[in-house]
């Protein structure tokens, strides 16, 4: 697994090593370390999340009422 960490004397480094283990607490240099914690980069996009089902409901509906609408007036689909 790969962490974004700062050391103090070289700025920000790449670390990787397995997620059991504890992030190193000095870097190569010898100077102390801390993680930075950064957003990820994705979007969550598909069926399923809410932006997506509220437009696909509202035409969902409009077509449900279109359609009984047509049939309380005897006109078949």
């Amino acid at each position: 697994m790969k962490y974004d960490m700062m050391c103090e004397k070289c700025g920000k480094v790449e670390i990787e090593h397995p997620m059991a283990e504890d992030h190193p607490e000095k870097h190569s240099c010898g100077s102390p370390m801390r993680r930075i914690v950064t957003v990820p980069g994705m979007k969550l996009v598909g069926s399923g999340f809410y932006s997506n089902d509220k437009v696909l409901h509202e035409d969902e509906d409009a077509k449900l009422e279109a359609k009984l609408a047509r049939r309380s007036k005897g006109i078949s689909d």
